[in-house]
């Protein structure tokens, strides 16, 4: 009887297999909306609260129907811009659609539109502060900066950015707990949003000069700073240059190159870390270096200042790579910008760092190949 009851639902599976196996090979998998998995992916991250936010009150559910007549009223203002090039003058390069907890920013001609010079950077950040990444385009640029030392906590990180309306970005911000106040950057109106949990987490969004979108982000920093920093956002008319490492490592291979002009970064893979090269011509403020002891060296008569690697040698070139679905994944260990060599100088008002798992001579040699040009 034991083996009969055991039997019996291994036998009842199998029978409905043999029943249903036409339809399984025949059906195709469920194709599922974006709204659904974005709903799923809710679910499955905080269930807890995702209940609570289908259990909110009726007032809530008519805010949102609202929010959903503005989107309407919203997408026909961008069928007038589509339409008319003078309503497009006189009114908005950029839509904000919102929903329930989310904002997003479309640029109100979807695609064809020429991508404006977007070559925006931060002016006159406030003493202390350091450049630590440069990500650009010529639709579009993005500065990343580092505060200064803070003994009461970390320290302040602010990203700036500007976004041409012809580039056909969309800025995407999921913002379940920030509320959004109505500030002016530079005579426009803009939206500022602060995390209702963490008041130090903020950003600024503002559609300014020539019809850009830009935005501020900070962590660990007040609106005030925030606001400094976005009035101080300038569009940069100083030399055309662009630079190039001419010789890099045999053994490395080029992985992004973020360029726009008077700034630029390139980096390259191999032996398990990256080799980064950044340059800003005339920088608006010093980069991001090493808080330890460096050493003077020179590139090319000028003067130069190192800092040695501190990886352990047992730690480098511990990488394994492997293909999934296509694509080619790399996996090893990540070392903090301190821990790396790193080699910088200033020639031709150019500001300029090499940095990565190498020696000192190496970094010398890669650096006496770059070679600089004017961009017409």
């Amino acid at each position: 009887m034991e083996n009969l009851e055991k039997l019996l639902p291994q036998a009842l599976m199998e029978a409905n297999l043999l029943q249903f196996q036409d339809a399984l090979k025949t059906d195709p998998p469920p194709d599922f909306s974006p709204r659904y998995r974005r709903i799923r992916r809710r679910l499955l991250s905080d269930p807890f609260r995702w209940a609570r936010r289908r259990s909110r009150p009726l007032w809530r559910r008519a805010l949102r129907t609202a929010a959903g007549i503005l989107l309407t009223c919203a997408v026909a203002i961008g069928a007038l811009l589509a339409a008319s090039p003078t309503a497009r003058a006189a009114v908005l390069h950029w839509l904000r659609e919102v929903t329930e907890d989310a904002i997003l920013y479309r640029p109100a001609q979807e695609s064809g539109g020429p991508a404006l010079p977007a070559s925006w950077r931060p002016a006159a950040p406030p003493e202390g502060w350091a450049v630590t990444d440069v990500l650009s385009t010529e639709a579009w640029s993005s500065w990343s900066l580092l505060g200064p030392e803070n003994p009461e906590g970390p320290r302040g990180r602010i990203t700036c950015a500007a976004y041409s309306p012809g580039s056909g970005v969309i800025q995407y911000y999921e913002l379940p707990d920030w509320t959004c106040e109505r500030l002016t950057v530079s005579g426009y109106p803009a939206d500022y949003y602060q995390n209702s949990l963490n008041p130090t987490v903020g950003r600024l969004v503002w559609e300014g000069e020539g019809g850009n979108l830009f935005w501020v982000r900070g962590a660990n920093v007040d609106r005030d700073t925030l606001l400094l920093m976005a009035e101080g956002m300038t569009f940069y008319r100083g030399p055309r240059l662009r630079w190039r490492v001419e010789c890099p490592p045999e053994d490395y291979q080029r992985v992004s190159l973020c360029e726009n002009t008077g700034e630029g970064q390139i980096e390259w893979l191999g032996r398990g870390d990256f080799l980064t090269f950044r340059y800003i011509v005339q920088p608006p403020c010093p980069l991001s270096l090493p808080q330890r002891e460096g050493e003077a060296a020179a590139v090319r008569g000028c003067p130069a200042q190192f800092w040695p690697c501190i990886v352990p040698e047992r730690e480098r070139g511990k990488v394994s790579s492997s293909q999934v679905a296509g694509a080619s994944i790399t996996i090893g260990p990540a070392f903090s910008d301190d821990e790396l060599a790193v080699l910088t100088w200033e020639e031709a008002g150019t500001v300029f760092l090499l940095q990565g798992v190498m020696e000192r001579e190496e970094l010398l040699q890669i650096a006496e190949s770059v070679k600089g040009e004017r961009i017409p």
